[in-house]
């Protein structure tokens, strides 16, 4: 049908102090034409990813003059993201075309100057990166190091924001050159990141550190040759005391500075002069003409496992004012994106001929080794589920189809959504019923592969659903030691909903101030 619902996250006021989820507002009511108007040069899209980025901030203050315009209150806020074209009346563009660039927080959007969209031509790496290190964050990076900052081998790098989405590229890009870096980051998750995942040579939490000045002379006792300035404020001060002779400093943003009405000034500026320092702001669209030079540069290093990426993902178009502004207290780890649309929904848009490609990942780079990760965050898994009030629903499964010899084949699973599943147990059950929210997948999955010999662990059995740790909600309970709305880590079934008939075996979650996916990983079956 041509006409569709179109939930919207609009801007509602402009703000002053740190921003709220009151200051932005879902809309469920607005609906949109799926087919543009005849001689429209405009483009629509279906919108599968938004970029969660520091500048919007700024784009919440009432105009003034800035690089940018701020939002228009009433209507949606707008942003970086990834997208599908679904119509188009622009020459450039054509329907199942896949971009890149400022589209609305909303599920379709109408893009009346399509010129600024970038078209994606790599769809052999995840299109979330689109938001991130192949898109305006990567660019970012890539223009303030390289170009302002033109490092040379075994200088000194100081990062601050470090964990961020653009700091966790310029950590890396550094050491690729040669460099010595440290980074600094608000917890010691990040601190451990920095050092152990991105590589830094060190690294440590600003908060902890009374004195910034003590603490980078303790990092740099020979000075910073290059910082790349991402938090303002007393860590500029700081850095100035301490960086060396014709360094350079970039200058990307100031997010400590980006919530105060009045502004933290820097009081010794002079060392710019006595140091002969150059300190350079820069906008990335300016140095957009360089897209390609970048994208030869790494796409390369993502596939063979050189740059390490690290996403926050949150899941759902209602959790994206909750992302935003846990930017501004960081909450998130790496770069923050929005998936408007389940990830689940999201495969069938983005891979309509793959439906098991995790698992094949996993052996692939296990073997392999290293390669980039994602993290998934998602924010919206606690609220209630509207699913629960229809009995009988479609339950998608991946189906173990028979057993295997060699290297696992896509085709030794099948997708089918065709089952369905009763979402009330029946009377006297002592089973659980539960909503899976995540999957894992491990190497020892290999091994069910096979057909059943001596092993410490069964078989698959073919036709059946494949079964893994996972994390699930608790629906509906028989069992004493389980209630509706429980939260539960254990084996479950690749499938959207399972009936655990032992459910002894599974682990209630009583600590829910973590992401819930760490109870696939560090929280669940690997922590021993």
């Amino acid at each position: 049908m041509e006409e569709v619902k179109n939930k919207q996250i609009l801007f509602k006021n402009n703000v002053n102090g740190f921003p709220k989820e009151s200051d932005m507002l879902l809309v469920t009511t607005t609906t949109i034409n799926l087919k543009l108007p005849e001689a429209s040069n405009a483009v629509l899209v279906k919108n599968l990813y938004l970029s969660c980025d520091p500048y919007m901030r700024d784009r919440m203050n009432e105009s003034k003059e800035s690089y940018i315009d701020s939002f228009t209150p009433g209507s949606p806020i707008i942003g970086y993201g990834v997208a599908k074209v679904l119509d188009s009346g622009h020459s450039n563009f054509k329907k199942g075309d896949l971009v890149w660039g400022i589209i609305g927080w909303e599920e379709y959007s109408i893009i009346n100057e399509p010129e600024t969209l970038f078209k994606i031509e790599h769809t052999d790496v995840p299109l979330s990166y689109y938001t991130g290190i192949l898109g305006m964050t990567g660019m970012t990076a890539y223009a303030g190091f390289y170009e302002i900052c033109a490092s040379k081998k075994g200088e000194y790098v100081f990062v601050s924001a470090a964990s961020g989405a653009v700091g966790q590229l310029v950590g890396q890009f550094a050491k690729l050159s040669g460099c010595y870096v440290v980074g600094s980051a608000g917890t010691k998750e990040k601190v451990d990141l920095l050092k152990n995942k991105f590589g830094f040579d060190e690294a440590f939490n600003y908060k902890e550190e009374q004195d910034l000045d003590a603490a980078l002379k303790r990092y740099f006792p020979n000075g910073i040759d290059i910082y790349f300035e991402n938090v303002g404020g007393k860590l500029l001060e700081a850095v100035l005391s301490n960086m060396r002779v014709n360094g350079r400093i970039s200058a990307c943003g100031m997010i400590s500075q980006y919530n105060l009405e009045q502004g933290e000034g820097v009081h010794n500026l002079s060392h710019i002069v006595t140091k002969s320092l150059r300190m350079q702001g820069f906008i990335v669209v300016h140095y957009y003409h360089l897209y390609p030079k970048y994208l030869e540069m790494i796409i390369p290093l993502i596939k063979q496992g050189k740059i390490c990426y690290i996403e926050d993902v949150a899941e759902g178009l209602e959790s994206a004012p909750m992302a935003l502004i846990g930017l501004f207290s960081g909450k998130n780890v790496g770069k923050q994106v929005v998936a408007p649309l389940s990830l689940y929904a999201l495969r069938p848009l983005l891979f309509p001929d793959v439906h098991s490609f995790r698992l094949i990942g996993v052996f692939s780079s296990f073997l392999a080794g290293p390669c980039p990760s994602v993290r998934v965050q998602v924010y919206n898994s606690l609220r209630s589920d509207s699913t629960a009030i229809m009995e009988e629903v479609k339950n998608k499964q991946i189906l173990f189809k028979n057993y295997v010899n060699g290297f696992p084949k896509e085709s030794d699973m099948l997708l089918v959504t065709s089952t369905t599943i009763n979402l009330k147990l029946p009377e006297a059950s002592n089973a659980v019923l539960v909503k899976n929210l995540y999957l894992s997948c491990d190497p020892y999955m290999r091994g069910r592969m096979n057909e059943s010999k001596g092993s410490y662990i069964n078989s698959f059995t073919p036709g059946s659903p494949i079964t893994g740790y996972g994390v699930a909600k608790v629906l509906d309970s028989g069992h004493s030691n389980f209630k509706k709305g429980d939260l539960v880590w254990g084996v479950i079934g690749w499938e959207e909903y399972s009936i655990i008939n032992a459910p002894e075996a599974l682990f209630k979650i009583e600590h829910t101030d973590v992401p819930l996916s760490y109870y696939t990983g560090i929280l669940g079956m690997f922590t021993d």
